[in-house]
């Protein structure tokens, strides 16, 4: 079958589905994941909240990093680590803590009555003499999924083309400011379908970057070019994956998430 043909009925089938089934919830391919989780280097405690995992995840995206253990001032003093030159601190919010009596039984209780600024650097930026007390990533436990032949040479297309990608975090996007793919590791996903099929979707967005088709919008979340792009993307994925021969997700799951930015 020519790819023109194939892309062709592709196609029809998903318009098809969308007009006799129509839209139902779109599921992500991968899973949340503590691999993944930005963490502190010392403990191996995962950061929380509804804020600090986001600023962080929003910093390694940016910076290109991909190791996930975060080290705070005092973690660094007792690692003997010290700051890389021109290394600049990712700043979290920290809970401010008071302890006052309770009214009804007379008993101290801690209470939440501010937040101040913490800043923290990522082991990259680091040169850590003591590596002993640095929590090791091979503690994490890990998932099934590991990278075959096919989720292989998908990764190497994207090294191939130019695109730079980072493999980890929770967020799969591409940040036109850096021209950088950011896309959870392939222990993230469900199937390495799904992987393949995400991978595929943030390349077409990353060849619409400013660097070369030049394509991308100033579009907000929502509005209809931003939705535009979506389609273009999540549709370019699926062709991708046939004319690469990568195995690529049911074709429900993408009608799905273009259903929900065909209404847009």
């Amino acid at each position: 079958m020519k790819l023109e043909t194939k892309n062709r009925f592709i196609l029809d089938n998903i318009i098809k589905m969308l007009e006799e089934q129509g839209p139902s919830l779109w599921r992500k391919p991968w899973i949340f994941s503590e691999e993944g989780a930005a963490r502190n280097g010392e403990s191996g405690r995962c950061y929380s909240g509804l804020l600090n995992p986001l600023i962080i995840a929003c910093s390694m995206m940016d910076r290109g990093f991909t190791d996930q253990r975060w080290l705070p001032k005092g973690a660094m003093g007792r690692m003997t680590a010290q700051i890389n030159k021109g290394e600049k601190a990712t700043w979290i919010l920290r809970p401010v803590f008071a302890s006052i009596d309770d009214k009804d039984t007379g008993e101290k209780k801690q209470v939440l009555i501010n937040f101040s600024i913490m800043p923290i650097w990522n082991v990259e930026q680091l040169t850590i003499k003591d590596e002993s007390k640095l929590f090791r990533l091979a503690d994490i436990e890990k998932s099934n999924l590991t990278i075959t032949a096919t989720s292989g040479n998908a990764q190497k297309f994207a090294t191939d083309v130019g695109a730079a990608v980072s493999y980890g975090g929770q967020r799969a996007c591409f940040i036109p400011s850096t021209d950088r793919i950011n896309v959870p590791a392939v222990e993230s996903f469900k199937s390495e379908e799904g992987f393949c099929t995400t991978l595929g979707h943030e390349l077409v967005h990353w060849v619409g970057g400013s660097k070369r088709k030049n394509e991308i919008k100033d579009a907000r979340f929502g509005d209809s070019s931003y939705a535009y792009e979506e389609l273009v993307a999540e549709l370019g994925s699926v062709f991708l994956c046939a004319k690469l021969g990568w195995d690529y997700e049911s074709l429900e799951n993408h009608k799905n998430y273009l259903a929900s930015w065909l209404k847009n």
